[in-house]
């Protein structure tokens, strides 16, 4: 009941799980007299361990873990065992490996147009022998989950790894924890969305193609939730033949 709460995000699952577990243990002293209770506390342990060990067959868990501003490497450290550190960061470099050599967006990395010009020979032999990072010198996802975790200021990951100044300073490590936490941490709001479809299919809509009906689910979904916004495009008559028998004007608003 202490966890419910507004959203939810999938780097949540192995933290809300550890908590569990110290409950467990602290139970197991408190009731240690209570054979039943010992008993009712092993099984729940028992099931909860069941559980923990399906989420390390799927790399996502760990990731989302170690993409968590507060957390980072520094909590695996504090409260897991050697091998299950080093397995979990094998597994998220792995995730990370699909993402290092993506290119960067030519916005972030075309130069000035006034460094574009010929340098002298002074300053081009002085540029060669600094010692300052260039972008890439440096592993984007070692440095992150090394670094002293922060406190953020936003209302989950997610929203944190959207800010810019994420964006720029880990242009690559940005795309991996948008990808990784934008997953639904369950399953349930997903499959609402997916019932939600025999209404869009009604009868003189059975041609709709399965990737159109995709996209105007996810649209419908995002909009219910006011994660997009609402823009009105004129749209000019010539291009689109609307109105015309209604005696509307030359230009009409489409909502997107």
């Amino acid at each position: 009941m202490e966890q419910q709460m507004a959203w939810a995000s999938i780097d949540q699952v192995l933290e809300n799980m550890d908590i569990l577990f110290v409950q467990f243990e602290d139970a197991k002293v408190k009731y240690a007299e209570n054979a039943h209770m010992v008993n009712s506390i092993h099984m729940g342990w028992w099931v909860l361990s069941k559980y923990y060990e399906e989420t390390d067959k799927n790399p996502v868990y760990a990731t989302a873990l170690l993409l968590h501003p507060e957390k980072r490497r520094r909590y695996l450290d504090r409260h897991w065992a050697p091998e299950w550190r080093q397995t979990a960061i094998a597994a998220a470099q792995r995730q990370w490996a699909k993402y290092k050599d993506r290119p960067i967006s030519s916005e972030r990395t075309a130069r000035p147009s006034c460094e574009a010009r010929e340098v002298a020979s002074y300053e081009r032999i002085r540029q060669s022998m600094s010692v300052l990072d260039e972008p890439g010198d440096e592993d984007e996802f070692d440095k992150f989950i090394n670094a002293p975790p922060r406190h953020m200021l936003t209302a989950n990951p997610l929203e944190w790894w959207c800010r810019e100044e994420q964006r720029a300073e880990y242009p690559r490590l940005h795309q991996m924890a948008l990808d990784i936490l934008s997953v639904p941490a369950m399953s349930d709001d997903p499959e609402r969305v997916f019932s939600c479809t025999r209404r869009t299919l009604s009868w003189d809509r059975a041609r709709l193609s399965a990737d159109r009906t995709e996209k105007l689910q996810c649209l419908s979904n995002w909009v219910r939730n006011d994660l997009i916004r609402k823009l009105y495009v004129a749209v000019d008559d010539e291009v689109m033949d609307i109105g015309s028998a209604n005696g509307d004007g030359d230009k009409h608003s489409i909502l997107y």
